[in-house]
Order: structure tokens, then sequence, then C-alpha cells
């Protein structure tokens, strides 16, 4: 049996909101969002632009509103990967006032990873008196949404600082990987202080680097997993810093505290707190929350 959902209030019909193509600039580049964002690694900054338009006289009738102005259009950048969501909005009676009509996001290129969702809607501003049961009241409440548009990020896959080297000509073991990290001043940036190296030579290595090859997401799951214990253990000598610093965006600090944020539900400092309290739990959660060897990773 087709089910149906049936809003709780009167929507925007169809054609009084046009949402616009999503456009992103990379190194000053404008282009059309579909398919895979080229030009594009975790350090490089990415905006995101859309258009929409509203005729009113359709938008107020179709939805028994009073005003545009009792109503928002929403811009939403969201990264599955991340769990990590960004948000813009404009009135709608902005959108006939400004000269510039596009809203623009401008994420964090930290908090992006893999693959990312653009979507748009239309919400009520503000609570209004309900005199007509149909008519949206609540604050929130949508009234129109547009499709998602999918794209991929450039190195999908690990997203994270790698080099690929023979591990025997750094006089290394001939282990898969190595992560190097400097915890030292977790102030310091990311980019700089963070480095996963892959050997080449080893049997693993193209499905450590690629995901085009058979088991390359169980593979993948424990690299994965490792980098995360060993960033957890490389900052537990400096665990006082994440209880009173704050860590500007793109720092090793504000990495590590995303990254507990998104695996473990806590601040980085809680998590590494519980590492030293109780290693075996800290394990058990880790390789729980990183869905480490699940097929669904």
């Amino acid at each position: 049996m087709v089910q149906f959902r049936i809003p709780p209030h009167r929507q925007a019909s169809t054609g009084s909101v046009q949402w616009g193509a999503w456009w992103y600039v990379v190194n000053g580049q404008r282009h059309l969002a579909e398919g895979l964002v080229e030009g594009w690694d975790y350090s490089t900054p990415i905006t995101f632009e859309v258009q929409p338009s509203v005729d009113e006289d359709r938008f107020l009738e179709s939805t028994g509103l009073p005003s545009v102005r009792v109503a928002d259009f929403v811009a939403i950048v969201e990264c599955p990967s991340t769990g990590i969501r960004h948000i813009s909005r404009i009135g709608l009676a902005q959108l006939f006032s400004e000269a510039t009509k596009s809203l623009c996001l401008a994420p964090d290129p930290a908090t992006l990873s893999g693959s990312i969702l653009l979507s748009a809607s239309v919400v009520l501003n503000r609570d209004l008196p309900s005199a007509i049961a149909t008519v949206a009241s609540r604050a929130g409440a949508r009234l129109a949404s547009s499709g998602s548009t999918r794209l991929l990020l450039e190195g999908d896959g690990a997203r994270f600082p790698t080099e690929a080297v023979d591990f025997k000509e750094l006089g290394y073991e001939p282990a898969p990987w190595s992560v190097e990290c400097d915890f030292s001043d977790p102030h310091e940036m990311f980019l700089g202080s963070v480095r996963l190296m892959v050997n080449t030579k080893h049997p693993s290595a193209e499905t450590l680097l690629g995901d085009g090859t058979p088991n390359a997401a169980l593979v993948q799951s424990v690299l994965r997993t490792d980098i995360l214990r060993q960033l957890f253990a490389a900052a537990s000598d400096v665990m006082d810093e994440f209880r009173t610093s704050e860590f500007s965006a793109g720092s090793l600090g504000y990495a590590l505290e995303n990254l507990s944020d998104l695996y473990f539900g806590r601040s980085a400092y809680e998590t590494l707190r519980l590492r030293q309290m109780d290693a075996q739990q800290f394990e058990l959660l880790l390789m729980s929350r990183t869905q480490m060897l699940e097929e669904t990773v």
C-alpha cells in the first residue's frame, strides 16, 4: 500500500518558489554544483552559492500567510561523513530588497569529507496567531523544500593528510601504514602537524589509498580506527589543554574536538579522560563507533 505524508499545514505551491542552481567557488573559479568537485582538498577554502526567487503573490495565496516577512529561505550544506551541517538563512522579504539575492556558505574545509548534500527550504521564522488551523503558525514550520544536490569531493576516501612512500627508503619496518602526529602544541595547524604515511610496497597499499578494490571499506575501517587511536594517544600528554583551551578552526585541537564529538559524542577532554581511566572501555567504544570491520562502513 502506498503511503502519503500529509503536511500539518498548507504548503507553498509548486512554482511559487524557484530554488535556483547551486554553485561552488574553489581557487577563484565558479562552477555549477554537480558531480565531482575538482581542485579541492581538506585545506582549500570552498564557497557554496544559491540564488532563489519567490513569486510573492502565489506564495502568500498558497500558504495563507499574511506577509513574506514571516518566512525565511534556508540554505543547507550537510556532510554525512562528519555529521556536520552548515546553515545560512535570509528573510524572504530581503530577496525583494537586496541587490544581491544569493546566499553564500563558506564552511571550514576541515568539516567536509567524502561527499556533501546541498539543499534548501522555506520556513516560518516566528510564531503566529493560529486563526486558521491549516495555516502554519509555529516557528520553524517548513513551507517548501527543495531536493538535494550531492557533490563528491576530490580525494574521496581517507581525506587525511596522506603520503604514499616506500617504507624501506625511510628505514621503517614493512608495516602497511604509520600515523605521524605532533601534539606538543594543539593550537598548531592540523595540516602541518599530522600525516598518514602509507607503505607503497605493502600488499594493502592500493586498498588503503582507493575505494575500487574488494574489501576496501573493511580495510579502511581498520585504518580509520587506528588513526583515531593514535591521535588520542598523542594528545594524552597535553590532556589538560583540552580542559581549559578553546581552539581556532583548522588547528589540531579543533580537529580532535570535532572527531571526539562525531565518534564519541563528548568533548575531547572527556574522551581523553575515558582513555586514561578505562582503556578497555575506550577501545571497545572506539571500535564500535568507527564500525570497524562492519560491512556497512
